[in-house]
């Protein structure tokens, strides 16, 4: 159940997506008191619950394919 996982694998990529996403959280005063990945979906939703809903759209947008792909 995390992001980045399925498009990255366990590549060095994998680990700046999820660094990219944590500065996401703390731009947005969301710093997860959990001991789980930042990529963790029930984490990321719960984030684009608390941030304006214009921003969570567009970052669920760019989720979207791969929320897609896990269902698939």
């Amino acid at each position: 159940m995390h992001l980045f996982e399925h498009v990255h694998g366990e590549s060095r990529d994998r680990g700046q997506a999820m660094v990219d996403l944590r500065n996401e959280y703390i731009e947005h005063g969301l710093l997860p008191d959990t001991t789980e990945l930042p990529d963790y979906i029930p984490l990321f939703l719960e984030f684009l619950s608390q941030i304006p809903a214009d921003k969570a759209a567009d970052l669920l947008g760019d989720a979207i394919h791969i929320l897609s792909r896990i269902e698939e």
